[in-house]
């Protein structure tokens, strides 16, 4: 008896995408996808095909893979993927035409990372800590040299 065929593309991918989601071995090779892009691989390529599987292939497959992994629905994946790399790529990232960050909030962030020194007034908290502990100490070895003392001056007159 021959197969039936499909309605139409979208009805035959439709099932194909559901078959991969009951897969195994699609979730197994998911996983090994996971463990390659996530980390660089020293493979012989062109510098320019390099370059795209370093910044910008390889982070959507991530990302999906991660999501496949938490959903194990493709569709749900691709969305998240999609959802993922608006996101990053255009509305959080500072470079794009498209980024919705405040300038006053991408000037504060980069200042504070360009500006990674000690202010005086953080300086000074630190030495009034300091000093706090100091004290704090010196009170407690008193207290411990005392009691110590007075031990043995009750063993010295037994």
């Amino acid at each position: 008896m021959p197969k039936r065929e499909p309605d139409n593309i979208f009805s035959y991918l439709n099932n194909q995408v559901h078959v991969l989601n009951n897969s195994k071995i699609f979730a197994g090779l998911m996983i090994i996808i996971l463990n390659i892009s996530s980390r660089f691989v020293n493979i012989k390529l062109s510098k320019s095909m390099e370059s795209y599987l370093k910044h910008t292939f390889s982070k959507q497959i991530l990302v999906f893979a991660i999501a496949w992994m938490g959903t194990r629905e493709i569709y749900v994946a691709l969305f998240i993927t999609l959802i993922f790399t608006i996101c990053f790529e255009y509305l959080f990232n500072e470079n794009s035409a498209f980024c919705c960050l405040p300038e006053s909030f991408k000037e504060y962030h980069i200042e504070l990372l360009e500006n990674a020194d000690v202010t005086d007034e953080e300086i000074a908290k630190a030495k009034e800590v300091l000093e706090k502990a100091k004290k704090k100490n010196k009170d407690t070895d008193l207290k411990e040299y005392t009691i110590s003392n007075a031990e043995n001056y009750k063993n010295y007159l037994s």
